[in-house]
């Protein structure tokens, strides 16, 4: 490994949102397959246990993204999660425009994040798939009745199953539920889907930036809703973080130039994502995604 990937660090720049000095924490390494880099203080931990996105349920609704691998990391006392990961890249063909359209209209960033970065929990995945399957079954069970007494045609009647999740004190789960309480399962003739019920979001403006020989394209939403009593309690906040607002950062990256065109001499190029959730008073979580961006280091 170079000098210049040993060398890098975040110390404050990443900040808290409680007041801690830098100093009460010892600095640790972390890395996604020895492909991106990033030292944090020994206050955020990796979760382990998060297998490559989308959950089982979610997989043949999402966005065709297909991951490979992701580093999440969460701070309890900041509090924020860092997401990295990669996968392959479906945006060949278009342009930075119809890539901004595409995941800014129709809240498509948001769906981004229920599908693969902040998904409902899986026990309420589970318990609302198998009502979904047992509700098909019934659908399927009254049509060949009524196939039977008619001697009309079968068809697959609609099915549609609808609820809400309850969320744990992880932190994951409540940036989970900022972006979706809950989803619905539909079929309708032979199609399936999974739709999340999106919360309201400030969208900012989608930008281009070029760091080191990385292009990457950043969004950013803000939550309408701010932090509760409620919360802090269930979460365990500090009381400072009453009225906080959520925001998340998502940056798709790859070696400049970003390959919206399939370059021979860059063969099965993967982009990297990089997200960002926290919470903030001061309107600080922008410049702190930002220097999270500058330190992390890529040997790609």
């Amino acid at each position: 490994m170079s000098m210049r990937l040993r060398s890098f660090t975040v110390v404050a720049a990443l900040g808290m949102a409680a007041v801690v000095a830098p100093s009460a924490y010892a600095q640790r390494e972390y890395s996604l397959n020895e492909r991106v880099f990033v030292t944090l203080s020994s206050d955020w931990v990796e979760r382990r246990d998060v297998p490559p996105p989308p959950p089982a349920p979610l997989a043949a609704s999402a966005p065709r993204l297909r991951f490979s691998d992701i580093l999440i990391l969460e701070n309890r006392e900041a509090p924020s999660i860092i997401e990295v990961a990669f996968s392959d890249n479906p945006y060949v063909g278009l342009d930075a425009a119809t890539l901004t359209n595409r995941l800014q209209l129709g809240g498509g960033a948001l769906q981004h994040f229920f599908y693969f970065f902040f998904p409902p929990p899986r026990a309420c995945l589970a318990r609302l798939n198998s009502q979904f399957e047992a509700a098909k079954k019934k659908a399927d069970e009254d049509s060949e009745r009524r196939y039977k007494d008619s001697k009309r045609s079968r068809s697959s009647s609609p099915v549609t199953v609808s609820g809400r999740c309850d969320f744990g004190p992880e932190m994951r789960e409540f940036f989970a539920e900022q972006i979706s309480s809950g989803m619905t399962f539909r079929r309708s003739g032979s199609a399936e889907r999974v739709d999340a019920d999106i919360q309201r979001f400030y969208f900012a403006p989608t930008e281009q930036h070029e760091i080191g020989d990385m292009t990457f394209f950043v969004f950013e939403a803000q939550s309408d809703r701010m932090v509760t009593r409620d919360d802090i309690e269930k979460y365990g906040f500090a009381d400072e973080l009453n009225g906080a607002r959520v925001y998340y950062f998502w940056a798709i990256g790859a070696r400049t130039p970003f390959p919206f065109i399939r370059d021979p001499q860059r063969k099965d190029l993967q982009l990297v994502h990089v997200v960002y959730s926290t919470l903030s008073t001061s309107g600080d979580a922008r410049a702190r995604f930002f220097a999270l961006l500058r330190e992390l280091r890529f040997s790609m």
